[in-house]
């Protein structure tokens, strides 16, 4: 899972839900998840994806607004 940790770097760390999910469906399988574990996992990770997006659109905005 690749998480946005600088707003100045952001190409760095693009986000790519279809990879990431299968990524946690591979780990929740390696510690013995059932299937319900899984989907839950994947859709708190499909919230935190819209999350993450949301707070770096706000931010670009937040940038464009302070340059003017």
């Amino acid at each position: 899972m690749k998480i946005i940790t600088d707003q100045k770097h952001s190409s760095d760390s693009t986000l790519n839900v279809p990879e990431d999910t299968r990524y946690i469906e591979k780990i929740a399988k390696l510690f013995g998840l059932d299937e319900q574990n899984i989907e839950v996992y994947k859709v708190l990770f499909g919230q935190i994806w819209e999350l993450e997006k949301k707070l770096k659109d706000y931010y670009s905005k937040y940038e464009k607004l302070k340059r003017r």
